[in-house]
This record gives C-alpha cells, sequence and structure tokens, in this order.
C-alpha cells in the first residue's frame, strides 16, 4: 500500500470499511531505510523516510481513530525501531522518524486518555532489551506502547 499517498490511504481506508464494516485493529508497521552519513544523502532520502515512517501513520489514524472513539473500541499499534531507544550510525533519518513514532504514540495514548477513553494497550511489562539497554517503564513514562482505547 502506498503508506504515504494521503489520497490513497483515504480511498483504502473507505475500501476496507465497504469491505468489513469497521476497523477495529490497525496496525502501523510500513517503514523505509536508506543507510548512510546523513551529510552523503540527498536531503531526499530524509523527506521520504519521513513520509513512510511518519506521515502515512498521520493518515491512517487520522483516517480510523476517530470512529474507534465514537464507538470506544478500537486498538491502535504504531511499530517503531529498536534505533528509536539507542541510535545507530548510518541511520539518522531512520532513527529521526523511529524517535517520532514513538513520540506520536505517546501523545496520542494520553491525548485518548484526556477524551475519558479507557487506554489498555500500553503494555510496559513486556520489555525489551536492545543494545543492553531496557526500553522504559511506567515509572519513566516514555515510548513504548501503542495509542490503543477499548
Amino acid at each position: 500500500m502506498p503508506t504515504s499517498d494521503k489520497d490513497r490511504v483515504h480511498e483504502l481506508a473507505v475500501q476496507a470499511r465497504k469491505d468489513m464494516g469497521r476497523v477495529d485493529i490497525l496496525v502501523n508497521n510500513a517503514g523505509f531505510v536508506r543507510h548512510g552519513m546523513f551529510w552523503e544523502q540527498p536531503v531526499e532520502n530524509a523527506v521520504k523516510q519521513m513520509d513512510v515512517n511518519v506521515n502515512a501513520l498521520f493518515y491512517s489514524i487520522h483516517e480510523f481513530l476517530p470512529e474507534m472513539l465514537q464507538r470506544n473500541s478500537g486498538h491502535i499499534v504504531n511499530v517503531s525501531s529498536g534505533v528509536a531507544i539507542t541510535s545507530a550510525p548510518g541511520l539518522a533519518a531512520y532513527t529521526t522518524s523511529k524517535w517520532a513514532v514513538w513520540g506520536l504514540t505517546d501523545v496520542l495514548r494520553l491525548e485518548v486518555m484526556a477524551a475519558g477513553k479507557k487506554q489498555c494497550g500500553n503494555d510496559y511489562s513486556a520489555r525489551s532489551l536492545v543494545a543492553g539497554r531496557q526500553a522504559p517503564s511506567p515509572q519513566t513514562p516514555g515510548r513504548l506502547g501503542s495509542a490503543t482505547q477499548h
């Protein structure tokens, strides 16, 4: 699916509703990466990574979250990357985009809760170890989890 094409995402959302009636679970798992030192790559590589890895989430979440909130049911899972926890040389744009996924996910979690919806998908008990570093826990608010409501 061309996830960074807003109009195409809308068309596919309409088709999904037609085929399934409603969407209960949205999994954002698109990813695009170009390895190389930031200053050695054309800026278009960074822009493309942000389009696919971040902007596409805006489009798909915007399509489905309002109706999930209206019916007080649904889940959104945004897949990020270990580089959002521990950076790696040669992945500046990709790392930036995956940090953005975590930030978006966390703020959506807070917004859903502020809207009075039950947030049930932020499972910090399933921690991941990346390069010897532990992912954030509830005691260190942060970036692990999904913006979901039930």
